[in-house]
């Protein structure tokens, strides 16, 4: 049977395998990754599956999927079981195969991001010292407006910078953990108008001005300008030279200068 990818929804294809054991029916799912799915059991668990390509044969995307997932390449043939159309709209086309595996022998695909030392300490360290002891033991869908507001509370007005950092990345990742076609969840850390208005007022940030060069000083800091060698230093020059501003500066282009 080939089944194509509607070119107008987002689709995603893949396997359930099942084998006899007995009077028993077996089948294998699979349990996504990442540091909130990490302890979580309950409604978690899926057919391997993935994204189809446009105009992809379901059962080829299938298989590619059960193979990327699973490490582990299906030969025998595909039984169609239909397709169902998600909530958020994604239409997924599911197959089924009799066939045996080794679980211990199952090894999953993995991917590198590449962090600086700074940020790969930064993110850990953040959400275990701010996020964890509030929402360390909760499932994403357990996860609350009012949770995200209490871990926040204390650090909101004394460590302004933190607070945004680890609300920004307590969104991050559970955005990254939801379907992109689920239209009807709602980011609990979004920074919403309710969430704003709770937590406590911050205060204004006191404008505090660079104190300007005094004119006397003003050759020997030209000089040592004119020495320095890179882009900023020559804008800079031009910045000052025709008191343009900044932004126009950065945007410009040598067809805009005679």
């Amino acid at each position: 049977m080939l089944v194509q990818a509607p070119g107008c929804q987002p689709s995603s294809a893949g396997i359930l395998m099942y084998r006899r054991t007995g009077p028993r029916l077996e089948v294998l799912l699979v349990h996504p990754g990442g540091p909130f799915w990490r302890n979580k059991d309950e409604g978690a668990w899926s057919i391997p599956k993935g994204e189809m390509e446009e105009n992809e044969d379901a059962a080829a995307a299938a298989r590619r999927e059960f193979l990327e997932e699973t490490g582990c390449a299906l030969s025998g043939p595909l039984e169609p079981l239909g397709e169902v159309r998600q909530r958020g709209g994604k239409r997924v086309t599911a197959f089924a195969v009799e066939a045996d595996l080794d679980v211990d022998a199952i090894k999953s695909n993995s991917f590198e991001i590449e962090w600086s030392k700074k940020h790969r300490n930064q993110w850990p360290s953040s959400l275990k010292r701010y996020a964890y002891p509030t929402i360390g033991q909760l499932n994403i869908g357990e996860i609350k407006p009012s949770h995200i507001f209490d871990l926040l509370k204390p650090i909101w007005v004394e460590k302004r910078e933190t607070a945004n950092r680890v609300r920004g990345r307590i969104e991050t990742i559970i955005a990254k953990n939801i379907d992109v076609d689920d239209t009807d969840f709602r980011n609990p850390a979004e920074l919403t108008r309710q969430l704003r208005e709770k937590l406590p007022k911050r205060p204004k940030r006191a404008v505090q001005h660079h104190p300007a060069l005094p004119s006397a000083e003003m050759p020997q800091f030209m000089a040592a300008l004119s020495g320095a060698a890179g882009r900023a230093a020559a804008m800079l020059r031009f910045l000052i030279f025709t008191s343009c501003r900044t932004n126009e500066v950065v945007a410009s282009g040598w067809s805009e200068i005679d």
